[in-house]
């Protein structure tokens, strides 16, 4: 398959991210793919994959946890958003977890679970390791072993949000897995860069050589879409050695914060979630979702809610495979090279 993708030259740029090598992606403003143009080469040339139950597609679901405690963002978000709705029981709700961090609405993993549940889904949650970030402090993962353990008691995953700066830090990012194990005693297997910072071919090849078996960074901060044209996991290519980097590649496709908007209209985005949700679906692929715990079951961003219960339940209304990023890999790596 890779052979017969690197004779056409054009997608073979557009896989291989030739155009972003040596560079953070996540500060570059690349070319928004809408459709997944390597991925349907790859099956008008003969791919065919499948999966479990001869299930057509994927949907891979995924939780950046960038907040446990309420920043003072939250309280801000809370009143402008009860004004907006003209509902006084989010303003009751805007101080919650302030003053008595046990409270946070930001600790909701299990009634996320739960959401995920209803639909036989189950998903990853990557969490940040340190405290180092350009806005300020967010928390320390000392503080929540017993939430990391439920996670995974239940049967999702817990994987490594990396650190703003430590994506091109070997060391840095060897400290922070090391970290996080620690907290969580057992092995991780999964990594995304916060702000979805990547360094190609770098932040890989340190990956790679720190044992994790997966990302699942390469996507766009401001918009929803096929970074490298690809609806399938891959292993990326590193374009001037010529050779195949040591893990998987995730690629993420739709991210509530891309949205950007403190009061969301789902008619407004639906369209675009639904219409990537088909093309994933006829070309066979994976579906991406990173949706933020602190944009779920928190009364300033109900909107955010209605929209990832949607995919769920559009999911499995089209008989997707709703799954963790742990599942996906492991599938993966089981069935299908390249």
């Amino acid at each position: 398959m890779l052979k017969s993708l690197s004779e056409s030259s054009p997608l073979w740029d557009i896989f291989t991210l030739k155009n972003e090598y040596n560079t953070n992606i996540g500060d570059n403003k690349s070319p928004i793919f809408d459709r997944p143009v390597v991925s349907e080469y790859l099956i008008e040339n003969g791919f065919c994959p499948e999966y479990p139950d001869r299930k057509r597609f994927a949907i891979c679901l995924s939780h950046d946890v960038d907040e446990i405690y309420p920043p003072s963002t939250h309280v801000g978000r809370s009143i402008i958003s009860s004004v907006a709705k003209r509902d006084a029981s989010i303003l009751r709700h805007a101080f919650k977890g302030v003053f008595n961090k046990k409270n946070s609405p930001y600790l909701n993993f299990s009634e996320i679970i739960k959401l995920e549940a209803k639909y036989g889904a189950k998903s990853t949650f990557f969490f940040l390791a340190k405290g180092e970030d350009p806005l300020r402090f967010r928390y320390a993962i000392e503080d929540i072993p017993s939430e990391l353990g439920r996670i995974v008691d239940d049967g999702c995953e817990v994987g490594l949000h990396g650190g703003y700066h430590s994506f091109d830090d070997y060391e840095k990012l060897r400290e922070e897995k090391r970290g996080l194990e620690g907290v969580l005693n057992r092995s991780i297997k999964g990594y995304r860069g916060h702000y979805l910072n990547l360094h190609i071919p770098n932040t890989w090849n340190f990956l790679a050589k720190l044992g994790f078996e997966f990302d699942s960074t390469l996507g766009y901060r401001r918009a929803q879409g096929f970074r490298n044209g690809m609806c399938h996991p891959f292993t990326p290519f590193d374009p001037i050695l010529k050779k195949k980097m040591g893990l998987l590649e995730i690629p993420l496709n739709i991210m509530d914060a891309a949205f950007n908007e403190i009061v969301l209209d789902p008619s407004r985005h639906w369209g675009v979630i639904e219409k990537m949700m088909q093309s994933v679906e006829e070309n066979r692929g994976v579906l991406t979702i990173n949706w933020h715990n602190d944009s779920l079951l928190s009364f300033s961003k109900s909107e955010y809610k209605l929209i990832y219960e949607k995919i769920l339940s559009e999911g499995m209304r089209r008989g997707a495979w709703l799954t963790s990023c742990e599942e996906i890999h492991k599938w993966w790596s089981e069935h299908y090279e390249f």
